[in-house]
């Protein structure tokens, strides 16, 4: 299977659901709408006031936080913390089960970028749940030994590039620019730049980490 034909396949959709009571539903009602999204301070709907504790989160890295929705199609909501524990599931279960949702479910379309002459990819979609396949974005690239340089400027879109030696730092600035561009469009996340490696995301900063600094040598 090539880079971008495990994209292309038809994404599995929850069926329709119409409101339900968070009080009383079950796991097995909700479980196919679990979703995770990112926000940051530019994300529509951020709510950087409210208590975290009622609902479910995961710092990511930089400003980016990780939570828990429930996609119902015609609208998204959180889940309460309240109902993970009414249902006995733990916070890491119901997070990992919505990002294999998200990641199975939400349809999404590869397009080459150039760099500067140094290969990228962008994967972008209408929906509103592209932006968490940075989470696991080793996988998509195939777990190239350096890691990957990746990006998620707003909820449609990310950026990403397999580190690949003195190519990559060569592309950093145009990446960065690029980054740039794309968070400033609709439902803006972060124009931040991350390094994926060891299964985490590392924000980059004016200086890369030396381990980085050297892949890139």
């Amino acid at each position: 299977m090539g880079l971008f034909d495990r994209f292309r396949g038809r994404k599995a959709e929850p069926a329709a659901t119409t409101f339900l009571n968070l009080d009383t539903a079950s796991y097995s009602d909700l479980m196919m709408h679990l979703k995770v999204q990112l926000f940051s301070p530019r994300s529509r709907g951020f709510l950087p006031l409210v208590n975290r504790e009622a609902l479910i989160t995961r710092d990511v890295a930089g400003d980016l936080v990780a939570m828990v929705m429930l996609d119902f199609g015609s609208h998204e909501q959180t889940l309460p913390a309240a109902t993970a524990e009414r249902w006995g599931k733990s916070h890491d279960e119901l997070y990992e089960t919505a990002l294999i949702n998200t990641l199975a479910m939400e349809r999404i379309e590869p397009r080459e970028v150039d760099l500067g002459g140094v290969p990228a990819v962008m994967l972008l979609g209408n929906g509103s749940f592209v932006a968490p396949f940075m989470l696991d974005i080793g996988t998509f690239a195939g777990h190239p030994p350096n890691g990957v340089i990746v990006s998620a400027p707003n909820w449609h879109a990310i950026l990403f590039h397999p580190v690949s030696g003195r190519e990559s730092a060569l592309a950093l600035p145009n990446f960065r620019r690029l980054t740039a561009r794309l968070h400033d469009y609709t439902d803006p996340l972060s124009a931040d730049v991350f390094w994926w490696h060891g299964k985490r995301l590392e924000r980059l900063g004016d200086t890369l980490p030396p381990a980085l600094a050297a892949a890139c040598a």
